[in-house]
């Protein structure tokens, strides 16, 4: 017996190290089932695994797993099973780590699971007397010695087929709660200098069943979150500290987590964009007043200043069209001083008047006017 079993165990090794090789042919892919049943503490319960197979099957490796300690693996059964009479079965519990590997070979080339859909065996389990009311996961997994969950088709190479994890409810317990976002990301956008910008809120809701008690966690110091805690429904409030933060993009992911959630941790996406607040405008004066004799000399020449009351780097150009005006400079980086001077050739008595524009496309203000009269008396009073 012993020597059987090891012949088989290297059977299904070489089969399966060629696991993943062959591609299972289109339309229903291969799949192994494990069902879900109800019990209560203190009994036993048969847990049946059910396949799926569009060709024959020489051989598998199916391993399980369950997630908790209040069942122990009992006893297995082939009562109704479709793998035929007489073949080759292996079973290999290992109780300490809460699983069990079965497993089935055609040591005849002849005698296959046919093709078809039904029942495998069933896994008998015995339910401890004080086992509290739960969902326990039947999950598959890789168990030594022979390798992953896999099938070996007859005549074919090995291969991972579908499957569906099972569950044994024990009692009357309450879904797990699942966590659910109002928003999966947030922006905000700040001047480097100024106030924060405007908080906003994140919903927490439970759309399963129990109490979801949550815990958000969250890596930066300048994303503010309140409360980081608390019992769903809940809101989060979303800020941001910009405080000694130069202009740049800044990002943080908050894990929103609970203990008893099937989809925990949740995750939402924090971005704060800085940038440099743009210049602003400033003339001092913002007019100037010129007066000539006609046909006499021109007035002297007459200065203003264009500044930035604002932040970044203030590029201004001035712009005039007047032929009897000019300036000493025609663009600028602020602090600048600028001399204005008017011409009264071929002009006659009377007010002129110009405005020479001040822009940059990236100021708060732009333009701004600088206003210029130029009055020329035919003699003086």
């Amino acid at each position: 017996m012993k020597r059987a079993r090891a012949i088989v165990y290297v059977l299904l090794t070489l089969a399966f190290v060629c696991g993943n090789v062959s591609a299972q042919d289109a339309g229903n892919l291969d799949t192994v089932r494990v069902a879900k049943v109800t019990t209560n503490a203190g009994l036993d319960v048969g847990v049946p695994v059910t396949s799926y197979n569009s060709h024959p099957i020489g051989g598998y490796s199916l391993g399980f797993h369950w997630d908790s300690g209040d069942v122990a693996y009992d006893s297995i059964s082939y009562s109704g099973s479709r793998i035929p009479s007489g073949a080759f079965k292996i079973l290999t519990p290992d109780l300490a780590n809460q699983r069990v590997l079965v497993g089935f070979a055609d040591l005849t080339a002849f005698n296959p699971l046919p093709a078809g859909d039904g029942l495998l065996f069933t896994l008998w389990f015995s339910v401890a007397p004080a086992a509290p009311d739960q969902f326990i996961k039947v999950d598959s997994m890789f168990v030594p010695p022979a390798g992953n969950f896999e099938m070996v088709p007859q005549g074919g190479l090995g291969f991972t087929p579908q499957f569906k994890a099972g569950e044994i409810k024990v009692g009357n317990p309450q879904p797990p709660a699942i966590i659910s976002l109002g928003q999966s990301s947030f922006t905000f956008n700040g001047l480097v200098g100024q106030g924060n910008p405007p908080t906003q809120l994140q919903q927490i809701t439970n759309v399963g069943g129990q109490t979801l008690v949550w815990t958000a966690t969250k890596s930066t110091t300048w994303l503010v979150l309140s409360p980081m805690n608390g019992t769903a429904p809940s809101t989060i409030v979303v800020g941001v500290n910009t405080v000694a933060l130069g202009a740049g993009t800044y990002q943080d992911s908050v894990f929103v987590s609970a203990p008893n959630a099937s989809n925990s941790p949740q995750k939402f996406y924090v971005t704060l964009n800085m940038t440099v607040p743009p210049p602003t405008i400033k003339l001092t004066p913002d007019s100037l007043y010129f007066q000539a004799l006609q046909n006499g000399s021109n007035p002297a020449g007459q200065n203003f200043t264009i500044t930035n009351i604002g932040q970044g780097t203030l590029n201004w150009t001035a712009t005039e069209a007047i032929s009897w005006l000019s300036l000493s400079a025609t663009n600028g980086t602020a602090p600048s001083n600028v001399t204005v001077s008017v011409d009264n050739t071929a002009l006659g008595a009377g007010v002129y008047k110009d405005s020479v524009a001040i822009s940059d496309g990236t100021a708060t203000n732009s333009p701004q006017y600088l206003v210029v009269v130029f009055e020329i008396f035919s003699a003086f009073p």
